[in-house]
């Protein structure tokens, strides 16, 4: 039912490109493009290869390097989605309009849960909001891993928009520094 109503509406598009540099000393780039939950594209930059997942109306395709695509998985298609940080953030209201008030998060510290929603492919995500009300974060809780909290930093745009990530997953952080974000695809 959520597809449904997500096909439905109109949702603002976004492109992004982010160096990412993770607490393993890993070096990467991540691009994505996000029309809609069924219209995005994910591709992660490796010094020594690339991997790339499309999701495109029904369907959904992972490529790594210059193999011949193959059928993506339903969790990789919930990865894919995933990592499409900034669109989850301007279109959050759009992607479940039954979300609800969210209960204590553990481990979001001084953030507050705010809304909490589904996700496309499986899961929930949850707003974490300041003191102020500003969303600064998100914690990600998706079938098949432990769960992912992201807060944005280094806010640009008079403060509407962040250049700056760092996510926690599995005693891993990924740090996403931002060098272009767009409200196109």
């Amino acid at each position: 039912m959520i597809l449904l109503l997500v096909a439905a509406t109109a949702f603002d598009p976004v492109m992004t490109v982010a160096e990412v540099t993770t607490s393993k000393g890993k070096k990467y780039r991540v691009e994505t493009c996000f029309r809609d939950p069924r219209h995005l594209q994910t591709q992660f930059i490796y010094p020594d290869r690339r991997g790339r997942f499309d999701i495109d109306g029904d369907s959904a395709t992972t490529t790594e390097n210059q193999d011949a695509p193959r059928p993506a998985s339903d969790s990789e298609k919930a990865f894919a989605f995933g990592h499409q940080f900034h669109a989850i953030h301007v279109n959050f209201a759009k992607l479940d309009p039954n979300r609800r008030k969210a209960s204590a998060i553990p481990g979001a510290n001084a953030l507050r849960p705010g809304w909490t929603g589904a996700m496309p492919y499986g899961g929930t995500v949850t707003s974490l909001r300041s003191a102020k009300g500003r969303v600064e974060g998100y914690w990600f809780d998706v079938p098949d891993t432990t769960p992912i909290m992201l807060r944005f930093s280094d806010w640009r745009d008079g403060g509407r928009i962040p250049y700056r990530l760092q996510l926690n997953h599995a005693g891993t952080v990924y740090d996403y520094r931002f060098t272009k974000i767009e409200f196109r695809c």
